[in-house]
């Protein structure tokens, strides 16, 4: 043991990096004083590799020494290992988590003992702790689940920062049945990063019973703390020169600050009518052009085309066309109205117009030349024709002429 401790000290970098490798060799050495508690050879230097980390100034020689606490048990250098939680070098705090991340069973027990540590920075790196071992199912199966229900207790931690990282990680880690403490603590809640991370969990890992209380909450201004929360100029989202909607969800009573969870919450488990209340009455539909597209995708899939409702339908193409909107958006948009090719072949011209009125205006911009291109070809007109030609003779790019010839052969 001399040897190695001496070699760990030498001022050469290399020596104390062959100092470490002979540690980590005796991991799987059993230990040969039954009665000092340790578990392997290797676990007897865990305390001094602790300490020697925290005046180490070699980062080779640092990784190593982390690399090696995570191997082993650290039977006696937990105590140790959680001193590093308030060290100024976050290498080190981050460290002391990853290796903490790696002590199963033992490490829930030490670290569920200290949830109730004063300093808070403290408590949230023991949930970080306990969540590194409870992605590791696999790895630490009773571990795992002792670590998911230690993190649920930091739902009534008094520190915000601690119940938001605990709310995300049990989405992370799909623990369904923390769900409805989140919703508990939903109803009172008045900070707005944390009902905005407990809605994302919900969204994440909530039953279709779970958001429709959610969409409940939010659409009849039943949080108690949302009005408490500082609007700024983000209610000016809002057309509130209307009176109501006549739709089960009211969204003229969601707090505008969580309009975007709202509407990812509709995306999956509303209705036609709700998603349509919420392109009529939202004031600044552009701002949240990427959330409703998305919301429009996800409901079409539980219903017929929807796309050509009239309020939806103006939507997409005012998306579509908006040159200042989300380029995504805008794609998105526009991959939705192409994909509705039976209904366009088996309609009247006016929706062919549609496809028309978008290809001409997006043939207009580089960067959407190949979609007004799609657009074109899909409304079936001689003049969709023409402008695909005229497109065809003037371009230079090799991928337009391609695309061209291909279009020509569909329309």
């Amino acid at each position: 043991m001399e040897k190695i401790i001496k070699a760990l000290n030498s001022p050469e970098e290399s020596e104390r990096l062959y100092a470490i490798q002979d540690i980590i060799a005796l991991k799987d050495t059993p230990n040969k004083n039954k009665t000092d508690g340790y578990a392997n050879e290797a676990d007897v230097y865990a305390e001094t590799l602790v300490r020697h980390l925290e005046s180490e100034t070699s980062q080779a020689v640092r990784d190593s020494i982390v690399y090696a606490l995570k191997l082993m048990p650290c039977t006696k250098a937990l105590t140790l290992l959680f001193e590093l939680f308030q060290n100024s070098d976050a290498y080190l705090r981050n460290a002391a988590v990853t290796i903490f991340g790696t002590k199963g069973v033992n490490g829930v027990a030490f670290l569920t003992s200290k949830l109730d540590h004063a300093d808070r920075e403290v408590r949230k790196l023991v949930i970080d702790s306990l969540f590194q071992i409870g992605s590791k199912e696999d790895e630490f199966q009773l571990g795992s689940k002792e670590a998911v229900l230690a993190i649920r207790a930091g739902l009534n931690d008094p520190s915000i920062n601690v119940r938001i990282t605990a709310v995300e990680y049990l989405g992370q880690l799909n623990d369904t049945q923390s769900v409805e403490d989140i919703l508990d603590m939903l109803k009172s809640e008045k900070d707005q990063m944390l009902i905005t991370a407990a809605l994302e969990t919900v969204l994440q890992i909530g039953d279709e019973t779970n958001i429709q209380d959610t969409i409940k909450f939010l659409s009849n201004n039943t949080l108690t703390g949302l009005n408490q929360i500082n609007l700024s100029s983000s209610s000016n989202n809002i057309n509130l020169s209307q009176n109501e909607i006549n739709t089960p969800v009211d969204i003229l009573k969601v707090h505008p600050v969580f309009l975007p969870e709202f509407i990812k919450l509709i995306a999956k488990c509303g209705s036609v009518d709700n998603l349509i209340g919420i392109i009529e009455f939202l004031h600044s539909k552009q701002t949240y052009s990427k959330d409703i597209v998305s919301a429009i995708e996800e409901i079409k899939n539980r219903y017929n085309s929807i796309v050509f409702e009239p309020i939806i339908n103006d939507f997409l193409v005012n998306t579509i066309k908006s040159k200042d909107g989300d380029e995504s958006s805008r794609y998105a948009a526009a991959e939705l109205l192409l994909a509705e090719e039976e209904h366009i072949k088996n309609h009247d011209s006016s929706d062919k117009n549609i496809y028309l009125e978008i290809g001409k205006t997006l043939v207009k911009e580089q960067s959407m030349i190949s979609e007004g291109l799609r657009f074109l070809a899909k409304s079936d007109t001689s003049e969709g024709r023409t402008i695909i030609g005229d497109i065809k003779r003037k371009t230079k790019d090799e991928n337009i002429v391609l695309l061209c010839d291909e279009l020509g052969l569909l329309s």
